[in-house]
């Protein structure tokens, strides 16, 4: 496939995905017939936000590309790259951890279906077959990972200091045993690192043999 093919299916899909993000948003801030902010303290909602700002900017780069006949820019690569690793890790967290473990379904009803699977599995479907081919550096993993980083820290904060509600259980401070929080704190972002570390390798591995790749450095 050429790369303004490829470019153009990008783009198509990205829209799909800025669309569905839309409509899950709506879902959520108007969530019992009630306009609320609260879904915004949640990290899966937080990562699908994030998601829709990379798909946003990419679309407009990529039409900027297209018309110029130039790469997409690095620092639009790494946000992109970021954006994806957040959306696979809660993907994968509410998928293989909370649902087996809850036996509940609750997580795929609603704006969740939107924010749990939907919108995480289009993203990720358009990032590995139809974005601009790249090579990630191990670097990039370490930029990537302030997204969840700086979630795990600031959250905690704010339940601690009564400023937000706890958005799960085990981030409830003030009821919660000592360790749960500690383990929390280390789990979460260790899974969402070693998340960035599998799209980076397998992602490499399928876009080695691309025409166009660009390797960002």
């Amino acid at each position: 496939m050429s790369r303004t093919k490829r470019r153009i299916l990008s783009i198509i899909f990205n829209l799909i995905l800025i669309l569905t993000e839309l409509r899950a948003i709506q879902l959520s801030f108007f969530n019992g017939g009630k306009r609320s902010w609260e879904f915004l303290k949640y990290y899966t909602q937080d990562c699908n936000i994030f998601l829709l700002i990379t798909s946003v900017v990419y679309v407009f780069e990529l039409i900027r590309c297209i018309a110029m006949k130039k790469d997409v820019s690095k620092v639009v690569h790494i946000f992109r790259f970021a954006s994806m690793g957040a959306a696979l890790t809660t993907f994968l967290i509410v998928g293989l951890i909370f649902t087996p473990i809850l036996m509940d379904l609750s997580s795929y009803v609603g704006s969740s279906f939107y924010f749990h699977f939907l919108c995480p599995l289009l993203g990720i479907i358009t990032f590995y077959l139809f974005d601009e081919g790249c090579m990630i550096k191990l670097t990039h993993i370490n930029y990537s990972f302030f997204f969840t980083l700086g979630y795990s820290i600031v959250l905690p904060i704010l339940v601690g200091f009564n400023i937000v509600t706890p958005p799960y259980p085990f981030l409830d401070v003030e009821n919660n045993h000592f360790m749960l929080s500690v383990l929390y704190a280390l789990l979460v972002p260790g899974i969402a690192y070693g998340v960035l570390v599998i799209i980076k390798l397998t992602y490499n591995m399928l876009n080695f043999k691309r025409i166009g790749n660009t390797v960002i450095e």
